[in-house]
């Protein structure tokens, strides 16, 4: 077979994967979960029957000839026993690791976000985000540079990724893992509770880690989350209330809702549009979401600064108030009200610029903050909507 054969056989992935002749799954293709926008190249991938699963998440980008391997044998054993004697263990490459050509990753190892793996490295051992390791064993070499509002920025646009994952999958991914997005913000929480009433039904598109999911219901409500990324805090208490889906096609019958709301998702899908007729058809009432504001008149401009909004290229939409308040009404939503959310500060970005010890840096964007003395701006758009279709 070709290579786009065997990347066929893996049922759960997302979109955008490319893959070389001589790409080959030897074994495990069912417990093998791809993100979107991943660059394979001719790898071998082996996974495992039941333990050896292997997670490869979004951007992750493979050299020639990367043996990605879940399954090893029994050296203790011998002769036939050796050859038969199979033991498995997971293997998760996180978002926008580089594995370099002819990299070995064994069974048992998490590659960390953005990390980088050196070219004829054998990996035993986890790798760290944003670290270079290389050798056979693969070593430390060097820390990859990035700010702390580099950081944070990533964090705030966790992406609503695009993957086709049966929710009865969840019990076979044994990996435990760090995952953005478990955050809320106050103002989005408190517009949500103020305009949801007792017993209404809330759906939360783009859920992530759930952390809306497990506030709102803490509140009250009853809530469902959906992503289409699987996350480790879906298993346990959460696993009635979280699944699998895409926001292009809402697995709920008519106005199944009273309320929905999705944060920092919509600039993310490809099809808005399609997303909004789907949350319209599923909401009887009003539907909260936010989405990055894109307008450029803002202080950061004369700084030379420019927000993660427009860096981020998972981005696909990129919205002014205007623009977000015409692509709702076009979509059947009245705008009931729209505000700032998530202010940002250019001050912030010098303190973690220059060398100095981040809790001195930390303590002096606070006091900035606390007294306005530098310019700030709103990062966010906050819009309650109600549903006339």
């Amino acid at each position: 077979m070709n290579g786009r054969q065997y990347l066929d056989q893996i049922q759960h992935k997302g979109t955008d994967i490319h893959v070389f002749d001589g790409f080959t799954v030897y074994h495990g293709a069912h417990n093998i979960f791809l993100g979107s926008h991943i660059h394979l190249a001719d790898a071998l991938i082996n996974a495992g029957s039941t333990f050896g699963t292997i997670i490869i998440e979004d951007y992750a980008f493979f050299g020639h000839r990367v043996m990605v391997l879940a399954r090893a044998h029994d050296y203790a054993a011998f002769n036939l026993d050796r050859q038969k004697m199979i033991y498995e263990k997971p293997i998760h490459i996180k978002q926008g690791a580089w594995i370099a050509s002819g990299a070995i990753i064994l069974g048992g190892v998490t590659i960390g976000e953005h990390a980088v793996v050196a070219a004829g490295s054998v990996v035993i051992n986890d790798v760290a985000p944003y670290t270079i390791v290389g050798g056979n064993p693969a070593k430390y070499i060097k820390t990859i540079q990035i700010s702390e509002s580099s950081v944070e920025d990533h964090r705030l646009n966790s992406e609503f990724q695009q993957t086709n994952v049966s929710r009865s999958n969840l019990a076979e991914i044994n990996v435990s893992a760090q995952y953005w997005g478990a955050y809320i913000v106050p103002e989005r929480l408190s517009t949500v509770i103020r305009h949801a009433t007792q017993g209404s039904r809330i759906l939360d598109i783009g859920t992530g880690r759930g952390a809306y999911v497990k506030k709102l219901q803490e509140q009250g409500y009853s809530v469902t989350g959906i992503d289409q990324t699987l996350y480790p805090e879906w298993y346990g208490e959460m696993s009635q209330d979280v699944l699998n889906a895409s926001a292009l096609r809402l697995p709920f019958a008519d106005k199944s809702f009273d309320l929905s709301i999705s944060f920092e998702v919509l600039e993310h899908i490809p099809q808005p549009e399609v997303a909004l007729r789907e949350i319209a058809r599923c909401t009887r009432d009003k539907f909260i979401l936010s989405v990055p504001n894109c307008s450029l008149d803002n202080p950061m401009r004369q700084y030379n600064l420019v927000a993660a909004h427009w860096s981020d290229p998972t981005h696909c939409n990129f919205f002014t108030k205007e623009s977000i308040a015409g692509l709702l009404h076009a979509e059947g939503f009245d705008i009931v009200e729209m505000s700032d959310c998530v202010r940002i500060s250019p001050h912030d970005y010098y303190w973690d610029s220059i060398k100095i010890n981040r809790r001195i840096a930390s303590l002096l964007k606070k006091i900035g903050n606390r007294f306005n003395l530098a310019e700030s701006y709103w990062s966010s758009i906050l819009i309650v909507a109600s549903v006339t279709s």
